[in-house]
């Protein structure tokens, strides 16, 4: 199938436009959050889902049709980036009136990622990238992340909240996204550690 698809070959190919739309995703996920609509959370939950799922598509994609790009090796981890930043930012701003909960895994959060993205961004530099690419603690961080980031969108203040109807309970479900969400920060500094260990020896080198 990929193979009737020319254009899949060129820098705009599917994998590509799909980390274009979880750019553009994001800050509709902001604007929803800071919206009155009824069941705000579902919907901010429903897009934040769906562009969690290009993240995993467009990986899925380039690796079956075998297609790989500069711009996509660009985009991909930039579009990730901006989608966990972004909402770990207004979900910062007021959470259940629990600003700390959120606001401090959040900052350590962004915080390890500015200095992994610098680290990676110099050791391409002198062409040693290879020893502080993603690993599998990094994939796991990242999976936990998008889990725990949709719980706490779910549980957004609503009025359709406090029906008791709900199939779920709502202070658990907000209690179990924030022990993930700092699992996921947990992972972070453990890969960030992993990281900056293997960039040791190049970082401390006297020339």
């Amino acid at each position: 199938m990929g193979e009737s698809w020319m254009w899949c070959k060129g820098p705009w190919n599917l994998p590509n436009v799909l980390s274009l739309v979880r750019i553009i995703m994001v800050p509709m996920v902001a604007a929803l959050y800071y919206s009155d609509i009824p069941l705000r959370g579902v919907t901010c939950c429903l897009v934040f889902t769906v562009a969690a799922a290009t993240d995993y598509a467009d990986g899925y994609l380039a690796r079956r049709w075998k297609i790989s790009s500069a711009f996509g090796a660009f985009l991909d981890p930039v579009a990730d980036k901006l989608m966990v930043a972004t909402t770990l930012v207004v979900l910062s701003a007021g959470h259940h009136d629990k600003r700390f909960d959120v606001a401090l895994p959040a900052s350590i959060t962004i915080s390890r990622e500015i200095g992994v993205s610098a680290l990676r961004e110099w050791m391409a530099q002198i062409g040693a990238r290879e020893s502080v690419k993603v690993g599998w603690m990094g994939k796991c961080k990242a999976f936990t992340q998008m889990v725990a980031l949709s719980g706490l969108l779910l549980t957004l203040p609503s009025k359709y909240l406090s029906d008791p109807a709900l199939p779920f309970d709502v202070d658990a479900l907000y209690g179990a996204s924030l022990i993930l969400l700092w699992v996921s920060t947990f992972m972070a500094l453990s890969s960030a550690y992993d990281y900056f260990k293997a960039a040791l020896p190049l970082l401390t080198k006297v020339d």
